[in-house]
């Protein structure tokens, strides 16, 4: 945070809390669609692709662009939005497709396998 511009503590205490929000709430917005369309693969590769695309800016610190606090924190937000999703999208997935198999023990194997 600090190569990227962003050196008081409570301006890093913010964008953490500002990725933490946006993890939640890309979990509703996300998985509400899914829920709605059943779409699990095309949301997760555009979540995958789009993780990619957000955490570029995140490792050009030493750039000029890499130095503009908007953009990591921007960034943080988006990743945060992207990334939250991933495993409970998968989760549901899983539950969905191994039904009427245990949905705790479908979620414990994935927990432990990864």
């Amino acid at each position: 945070m600090e190569r990227g511009g962003i050196t008081r503590h409570i301006s890093v205490a913010l964008a953490g809390g500002a990725f933490e929000v946006a993890i939640v709430i890309g979990g509703i917005v996300l998985g509400g669609y899914v829920d709605r369309t059943k779409a699990y693969k095309k949301v997760t590769l555009s979540c995958l692709v789009l993780s990619v695309i957000f955490t570029i800016p995140l490792g050009l610190t030493e750039h000029a662009l890499g130095k503009e606090p908007v953009l990591l924190v921007l960034s943080l937000i988006g990743l945060g939005f992207v990334t939250g999703p991933i495993q409970p999208i998968n989760a549901e997935l899983a539950v969905d497709i191994s039904y009427p198999g245990d949905e705790t023990a479908v979620e414990s194997v994935q927990q432990i396998g990864g």
